[in-house]
């Protein structure tokens, strides 16, 4: 029989019409850019981080290189391994908080051989015998294609099962009809394709109820997400919980490799089970070195390097949303344009290569027949320029093809609950806000605080008027409803009795509780009258100009002092947390707990609070949560930091001899805030000692200052921040009873603030800052308060 009688010639005929014969070649080292004398930007690449061009890194895979070579010399069951791979299985183990470790040739390998070692009777000799013939999986059913390779020899519905992506209520009814069976649930941390990050801490719990292990691929977020300054943490820590983890080091680490962290006893037996580790090479001695050093890097040294790079990511998918772009909707580092058709997606791809662009197709088995997708890897050398032309020529080609994403459609059967939460997650919303009284300060302009308080009211409003008011979320489900991140842009000032129209728009994609708030005032007032602010173009509705401007997080903390009505449903589980934020403990911090009551001691009396500021521009205070900064039974809730917030440049300036009342007697100086941003990093609780450190970060052009709060609590002899935030600051002259304008800072306030001794009466010359200003938003912004 010919090879022509066997069909690879129509199928390589196929192949080469699409453009997809050989592989590209490239006589440079993968990344940003790609190409034989000709140079393409490349998004295909997977090594994002660039680390392989850093010469440190680099020196270490030359001196590895240097003694012990390129090649590893046979299995590591019969050859053995190097020390490097010791140290790298060693350093990933204890990140990781499993025992042991074994590492493979690549992630495939480690998958394959995991689902052999589980899966089959191994008889190697008499008593050395392993029976795992009975074993029954479940996989995601988006789980990679070498997981599901590894089982394809497992019947399905007997040994092999799935459940729908990420739905731990599908793999709750999958597990409780295996119940009594040997059972290993299987599924990936972030998926690469979409993006979306599975609900970890959710799957572990449903294993562990039914006794089923669990192994998860962390193939795509090993050593970017984690720590707990970062996005996904919860999700992260339970990973931690999983029974076994595979690891890649061809993402993040950027070498090839793989490895699986576990129990001692299990990672011993892989030794000879998997069959990837006996019949093949392992990792090289080089890409091993280089593991483990980029580890320790990544993990503990220069943890700045994953948080530049996210930022990056963050702000292109930012430009790609606001291009309205059909972008996958998590925020992750992987993301993806979503096509449909195969073959418009790999017509859109040759496109993108004449325009100067790699961009790879996924298409089946890789996707969904017919959902297919570019995915684009951002890689920490690409250029603004370069992200800018790509999303002007993805702009181009979606005109020219039609591609805007997957259609959704209408699910007529969903619940009257479904309906709400789709509601609060994707429909904007509108409510009229009025600052309180309380917040007049000075004349009747409103504080900063109490702006604040009108977004938080909003974001309020959105959930009463989808139906899940916080009080129908804590009494129906036992839910919380917490602000954990709220960052706000005063653009013009709010005057007693002036109410404004807040627009709440769901920015999370569906993934997280995220909104975006502006505040638009009336153009009249509470009597009727033209307001105050109005003339500058505001009209009713708040169709005119954006006053205020906000990004709210919004957190359902499940509550352990009430029992719910009703278990937390679906529609809600993938948002419900059992605790708002984790933090890191920074280092150990001995205290003696003080019996008062409020402010217990300051940066002058605590040896702690002297250990916090020391070297810094800053003051600080020992406080003890009082009871009406809580709320839902014990924590400090958002508005508490913010009166911290407040409380703290009060005491920064009385410290510093320029208190507020000082000014505004001498000069009738006010303070104004254009900027505050606060987020929560763990929980507070009432009762416990909070630190808080205040300091003076930067002052711009003598008109600005930004400052910046950090709060701690120490538990079990551990220092622990609970949450963090920056405020900026200008000052104003009050005119008259309506009127103010803002002013430059003397000698005697530049002094103060930044901490230095100026001449008592000396004075900068008087001169206006506008111009000097115009190239600093935070300033921009003070200069738009201007006139009330």
């Amino acid at each position: 029989m010919s090879l022509s009688e066997w069909g690879f010639g129509d199928f390589a005929q196929t192949l080469r019409e699409l453009g997809f014969s050989r592989p590209p070649a490239s006589d440079i080292m993968p990344g940003a850019v790609h190409g034989n004398g000709s140079y393409v930007t490349n998004f295909a690449p997977v090594n994002f981080l660039n680390l392989q061009r850093r010469a440190d890194v680099m020196e270490r895979m030359v001196a590895a290189t240097q003694q012990y070579g390129l090649a590893s010399g046979g299995s590591r069951t019969l050859q053995g391994v190097s020390l490097h791979h010791l140290a790298m299985e060693e350093t990933i183990s204890r990140y990781l908080g499993k025992e042991a470790s074994i590492s493979f040739g690549t992630g495939v390998l480690a998958n394959i051989g995991f689902i052999h070692a589980m899966s089959g009777r191994q008889v190697f000799s008499r008593g050395l015998v392993l029976d795992n013939s009975d074993t029954v999986f479940v996989f995601d059913r988006d789980a990679h294609w070498s997981l599901w390779k590894a089982a394809e020899g497992l019947k399905y519905g007997e040994r092999l099962f799935s459940f729908k992506h990420n739905r731990v209520d599908e793999l709750e009814k999958v597990l409780q009809g295996l119940q009594g069976k040997r059972v290993v649930v299987v599924f990936e941390s972030v998926y690469s394709i979409d993006g979306t990050v599975a609900p970890m801490h959710e799957i572990v719990d449903v294993c562990e109820k039914y006794g089923a292990l669990s192994f998860c691929d962390d193939a795509n977020g090993f050593l970017v997400y984690g720590p707990s300054h970062r996005r996904f943490y919860d999700e992260y820590q339970g990973l931690l919980r999983s029974t076994f983890i595979m690891v890649s080091m061809k993402k993040a680490v950027g070498v090839e490799g793989g490895l699986i962290a576990g129990p001692r006893d299990a990672i011993e037996g892989f030794e000879v089970l998997t069959g990837t580790a006996t019949f093949t090479a392992g990792m090289s001695a080089p890409a091993a070195a280089a593991t483990d050093y980029i580890t320790q890097l990544l993990a503990y040294n220069e943890p700045g390097i994953v948080d530049n790079y996210l930022a990056k990511v963050e702000d292109f998918r930012r430009r790609l949303f606001a291009a309205e772009l059909p972008v996958t909707e998590t925020e992750t580092c992987f993301t993806s344009i979503q096509v449909g058709d195969e073959h418009k997606a790999f017509a859109v791809h040759h496109d993108f290569l004449e325009r100067g662009f790699r961009v790879p197709v996924y298409c089946y088995p890789a996707t969904k027949r017919n959902e297919a997708v570019l995915r684009i890897i951002l890689n920490d050398a690409h250029t603004d320029e370069q992200t800018t032309e790509f999303i002007k020529v993805a702009s181009e080609l979606r005109d020219k093809y039609g591609f805007d994403g997957p259609k959704k459609r209408p699910n007529r059967n969903a619940s009257p609950l479904q309906k709400t939460v789709t509601h609060v997650l994707n429909e904007p919303s509108q409510v009229e806000v009025r600052p309180r009284y309380e917040g007049n300060n000075i004349n009747t302009w409103i504080g900063f605080k109490h702006v604040n308080y009108m977004v938080e009211e909003a974001v309020l409003g959105h959930f009463r008027a989808a139906g899940l008011s916080s009080r129908t979320l804590f009494e129906e489900y036992g839910l919380g409803l917490d602000i954990a991140r709220l960052d706000t842009r005063i653009l013009n000032a709010f005057h007693l009795d002036e109410s404004a129209v807040a627009t709440v728009t769901p920015v999370g994609k569906g993934q997280e509780l995220t909104f975006r708030v502006t505040l638009s005032k009336s153009t009249t007032s509470a009597e009727g009258t033209e307001a105050a602010d109005g003339a500058d173009g505001a009209e009713a509705g708040g169709k005119g100009t954006k006053d205020v401007t906000a990004q709210v997080k919004v957190v359902l903390r499940r509550e352990k002092y009430v029992d719910a009505t009703n278990a937390v449903p679906r529609e809600l589980s993938r948002f419900a947390v059992n605790k708002i934020a984790h933090a890191q403990p920074e280092r150990d911090a001995e205290v003696t707990p003080s019996q008062d009551w409020g402010i217990t001691a300051t940066h002058r009396t605590d040896p702690l609070l002297k250990e916090l500021t020391e070297g810094r521009n800053a003051i600080g205070w020992r406080w003890r949560i009082p009871y009406p900064y809580c709320h839902n039974n014990e924590r400090l809730q958002m508005s508490g930091y913010l009166r911290l917030m407040e409380e703290a440049k009060d005491r920064f300036v009385a410290d510093r001899g320029i208190s507020i009342k000082t000014l505004l007697d001498e000069r009738k100086w006010i303070p104004v805030v254009p900027r505050s941003r606060i987020e929560f990093l763990d929980e507070a609780l009432m009762e416990e000692e909070l630190y808080i450190v205040y300091s003076v970060e930067d002052v711009f052009k003598d008109f600005t200052y930004t400052s910046r709060m950090d709060c701690y609590v120490v538990r079990d002899g551990k220092l622990v921040p609970t949450a963090t935030g920056t405020i900026v600051h200008g000052y104003a002259e009050i005119a008259d009873r309506k009127n103010w304008s803002l002013v430059s800072f003397d000698d005697r306030v530049l002094a103060a603030l930044n901490g230095t001794v100026a001449e008592e009466g000396t004075a900068a010359e008087e001169e206006p800052a506008a111009a000097e200003a115009e190239s600093d938003p935070g300033v921009t912004m003070h200069l738009s308060l201007r006139g009330a």
